[in-house]
Formats: C-alpha cells, structure tokens, sequence
C-alpha cells in the first residue's frame, strides 16, 4: 500500500493520526540540524555530521549508525537501513533489530551514547523511541507515547506510517526479550555491526 503522507494529519491533543513531522515542527534552522539534542538518561539524536564529531565536542564515545556511510568514530555500532518498507531488501530487517537490542544495552550500560542517521529525523528517532519504549515500558507502555515524548525534543523528526508500523512489530516482537538484555560492558563487550545490505540503493541523501 503507498502512503501519501505528506498530506496525512496527526491530532496534537490525542496523538492520532500520522504525520512526517512532529506536532510542534518548523522548519529547522541550521542550528537544530547541527546540534545534539538530548532525549532521555544517555540517549541522544543528531545527524551524520554531528555524529563524526560527538567525542571531540559533546565527549560522546558510543553510536549507534543507522545510515550507509560510517561516521568513522570509535565504538560505531553500523547498522545501514532503508527507510521506504516495500524498498527494503533482504538482511534490513535484522539491522534493525541489532539497533534496537544495542541501543537497550547502552541505555542500562548508563555512558551517553547516540543514534543517529543522515539528517537525524527520521531513523534515528525511531529506533530512539523503540529503545525507550523496551527499557521503560512503565514509563513507555507503546511505541507511540515513546515517539511523542522523542519527537517533543528532537523537533524536527518525522512519523512515516509504514516504517512506524514496522517498528511497532518489532517491539511487540522484542518486548519479551528485552529484560534479558545485559547492560553493555564497556570493558568487556565487543561494538556489534551489520553489512550493508546486499542489492541496496544509495540512501545517504534521504532523512
């Protein structure tokens, strides 16, 4: 099913509805896309070019990447996706989940980290909100209040139904798991990545 979802509508009182942008969207000036924004505890959002230098200036040393090219820091957790579902190709799916269950890890490891994509809008604070949402379901109880609460400080994010649909799959799927989830040893545990996945299309100028 194709989505026109520029034209979709989200009810700022009850959260309903779709939007690419959040309720309180604007237009980003170049400010907001070139800082970190902090969401929650030790997770941050910011782009690509933000992401290259986060130990350098915000003393970050943990990311997590969900775009193709490497932001060619220390302790980069790779894990390229796509962000139309019908367009993604076989082996996206599972760098999705390694996302998610690597940004739980560092959640409960407590040392700031970030996710970011390209501009930091539209992946990154997906999987941002399905990190919160398994880490504290009392306080996230569904993907959607996570993404309300991500979507209040990174302004400038995007809701698209297919990829949030997705994700709420995922989380359903993960929720059982994500107890079990040690927190990361920043001694001991080795940084996960994923291949690009084969057949993939250049994305890096996407969201």
């Amino acid at each position: 099913m194709s989505h026109n979802w520029n034209t979709e509508t989200y009810d700022t009182k009850t959260g309903e509805g779709f939007t690419t942008r959040s309720p309180t969207y604007k237009n980003p000036s170049w400010r907001e896309m070139t800082e970190m924004t902090h969401i929650l505890g030790p997770l941050h959002i910011c782009s690509l070019e933000v992401a290259r230098t986060a130990n350098h200036k915000h003393s970050i040393t943990h990311s997590v990447n969900m775009c193709d090219t490497p932001n060619k820091e220390l302790n980069e957790a790779h894990f390229p996706v796509g962000e139309v579902v019908t367009m993604m190709v076989t082996g996206e799916d599972n760098n999705w989940r390694s996302a998610i269950r690597h940004g739980v890890a560092l959640m409960k490891g407590g040392r700031a980290f970030v996710v970011h994509c390209h501009a930091g809008i539209h992946r990154s604070t997906l999987v941002s909100s399905a990190i919160l949402t398994l880490t504290y379901p009392s306080q996230f109880p569904t993907l959607k209040e996570a993404h309300r609460w991500v979507l209040s400080h990174r302004t400038i994010g995007w809701k698209k139904p297919d990829t949030f649909a997705m994700m709420e799959d995922f989380v359903d799927e993960l929720r059982n798991e994500a107890s079990s989830i040690e927190a990361f040893d920043y001694q001991k545990n080795e940084i996960p990545e994923a291949p690009l996945p084969p057949g993939r299309f250049n994305r890096v100028s996407w969201f």
